[in-house]
């Protein structure tokens, strides 16, 4: 378990305060009275159970992302295609319609 610096104590809690660890003789001080103290091991798992949820997130929007690449790819390539095969088409040939 990591020291306190300062007291050279485990640092047993977390100030969900100040975002940071802190030891019991902390706890006590005037810096952190009346803050939002939990055990450090409890916000722990808050912590990683969120980084999970998280990663799961960024996993999926990843996947949509290089799916949609992907499509974009496929419809730039047809039209591409489309283009080029119109190229070789005189415009008196062409009929425009609107509708």
């Amino acid at each position: 378990m990591p020291l306190c610096p300062i007291h050279m104590t485990g640092l047993e809690f977390f100030c969900r305060t100040d975002n940071l660890c802190v030891c019991s003789v902390c706890v006590g001080t005037a810096e952190h009275r009346g803050h939002s103290i939990v055990p450090a091991q409890r916000e722990w798992q808050i912590k990683k159970v969120w980084v999970c949820f998280q990663l799961i997130y960024l996993t999926a929007s990843l996947r949509t992302y290089v799916e949609t690449y992907n499509l974009l790819l496929v419809l730039n390539t047809c039209l591409v295609t489309d283009v080029t095969a119109l190229q070789g088409i005189p415009w008196s040939h062409v009929a425009i319609t609107t509708g």
